[in-house]
């Protein structure tokens, strides 16, 4: 049996009244809460008795359905919270706060600020840019040098330690 029969008939085999699993009131803006109940009396508000109903229902006609379960006219069976596109409100409404926050307190988007700052920022990194390329061959001339230096002191050294020994012994 599949998942969606199941759902059109729980339980023990009862046939369900009610709204349909696919029902419009399913898909209801404020429609928060399913459930499947047997009545339990003829004072109920919803069904006859002994009969097994599905109905979808806002947060307040929960609680008065809550309210008729303790009062004894019907015993739910099952409960589900049902929220229509739930995860893509979710969405919507972190994205409507942070650009609350972003905006602070205007009205439309600033896109000639931002281009603006972003030709800015742009010429910043070109300039950036060309001083790191110029630091960088300035770097590699720098290295050049040490390297030509280096070789002049180990060539001069032995020479000059040679003479030194020689102006020793002799003087």
């Amino acid at each position: 049996m599949s998942i969606r029969n199941e759902l059109r008939q729980p339980g023990n085999g009862k046939k369900i009244t009610g709204h349909d699993i696919d029902a419009l009131e399913r898909f209801g803006e404020d429609t928060r809460h399913m459930i499947v109940f047997d009545v339990i009396t003829w004072d109920c508000p919803v069904g006859d008795k002994g009969e097994r109903v599905r109905i979808f229902l806002t947060d307040e006609g929960y609680k008065k359905a809550l309210e008729s379960e303790v009062r004894g006219e019907m015993k739910i069976v099952r409960h589900a919270r049902v929220r229509k596109h739930a995860d893509a409100i979710q969405q919507y409404e972190a994205a409507q706060k942070h650009f609350a926050a972003v905006m602070n307190g205007r009205t439309q988007l600033p896109v000639k600020d931002w281009q603006k700052e972003q030709k800015e920022l742009l010429a910043k990194r070109y300039v950036m840019c060309d001083e790191y390329y110029s630091l960088k061959e300035e770097i590699t001339s720098v290295e050049a040098i040490r390297r030509s230096v280096e070789n002049l002191i180990s060539d001069i050294t032995p020479e000059w330690t040679a003479t030194r020994v020689r102006n020793v012994e002799i003087g």
